[in-house]
């Protein structure tokens, strides 16, 4: 008995190791005086969580092509490769939370925030995969008063700016 007890708190040290070197979130202190700069955070939805392992963000992740998107009371109407002109843009994500040249980043929310000096950045992660990341990030109305985010109101007019990315 005691040999199986001990073999499962291996087992179970073992893959909690693991986990938290895979994927080294930020407590939740951290995660907020991060984001306490950031003021657009009513924009974006705190309910959500991550959908993808933060570890699978790593390295370099290069821009091949951005479209914007078009809703109308909730349902795409639009989607329209605007690529042509884009300059060789990279995103590096390291495990450290730094993004080189004074840039940091933290992934919650299903949001990528990246801080480079006073300059804040951030994206909802749309898709994850080995070689292809999807980053979307709602554009607010040029001339208009309020802004409700589609999060919250899918009625009306709602653009998007989507980027894909591959590692570079």
């Amino acid at each position: 008995m005691n040999r199986w007890l001990f073999f499962a708190s291996t087992l179970l040290f073992l893959a909690c190791s693991c986990h938290q070197q895979d994927n080294p979130q930020k407590s939740e202190a951290e995660t907020a005086e991060f984001l306490s700069d950031f003021e657009f955070l009513t924009r974006i939805d705190l309910s959500k969580e991550n959908l993808f392992k933060e570890g699978d963000l790593y390295g370099d992740w290069k821009i091949t092509t951005v479209f914007q998107e078009i809703y109308i009371d909730g349902t795409l109407n639009s989607s329209t490769d605007v690529t042509s002109g884009l300059t060789s843009s990279l995103i590096t994500l390291r495990g450290d939370h730094t993004a080189g040249n004074n840039k940091t980043w933290l992934y919650a929310y299903n949001y990528l925030f990246i801080k480079n000096g006073s300059a804040y950045s951030y994206w909802e992660v749309a898709n994850l995969e080995s070689d292809f990341l999807r980053l979307k990030k709602e554009e607010n109305p040029v001339g208009s008063d309020s802004f409700i985010p589609y999060y919250k109101d899918k009625s009306g007019e709602h653009r998007f700016s989507v980027f894909e990315l591959h590692p570079n």
